[in-house]
């Protein structure tokens, strides 16, 4: 069993570590949340979306991550106060290569093996635009499955 709020935190540590940036961070997750899933997959999935919400944000920004218990789900969402997706990207964002960032900064595969690690875990996500500005990413995960 994996518990959401030390993977949370753990792929926060990761992404300081990996962008050499401390953002302002509000966490909203009950420590007593449990996934029965593949732990390696689902830190990547979170480091992946982490960091993207990361390189998304200015140094006075925050991220925004919480997680609610829904029956036999559990729903995270991870908000940063960026500039939010513009509308052509919208639909290309999870096809593998495509990238924003620029050449030696990302392959454009994050999102692509998030998705697919969502879906290998018969799980969801949904990409959209917070009216306060910023993208918000909700992952809807079953609380068991096995893979």
């Amino acid at each position: 069993d994996i518990n959401v709020h030390d993977l949370i935190k753990s792929s926060v540590t990761l992404v300081e570590q990996a962008t050499k940036r401390k953002l302002n961070r509000i966490v909203n997750i009950n420590d007593k949340l449990q996934l029965f899933a593949n732990r390696i997959e689902l830190h990547q999935l979170f480091f992946n979306i982490i960091k993207n919400a990361y390189d998304a944000t200015p140094d006075t920004g925050t991220i925004y991550i919480t997680a609610q218990d829904q029956n036999e789900k559990i729903q995270i969402s991870i908000q940063d106060s960026g500039s939010g997706i513009p509308a052509d990207i919208m639909d290309k964002m999870f096809i593998p290569f495509f990238t924003t960032k620029k050449v030696g900064s990302g392959t454009g595969l994050g999102l692509y093996w998030s998705l697919n690690i969502i879906k290998k875990h018969r799980g969801e996500i949904r990409a959209e635009n917070s009216k306060s500005g910023g993208a918000i990413f909700t992952i809807t995960l079953p609380k068991a499955i096995k893979v």
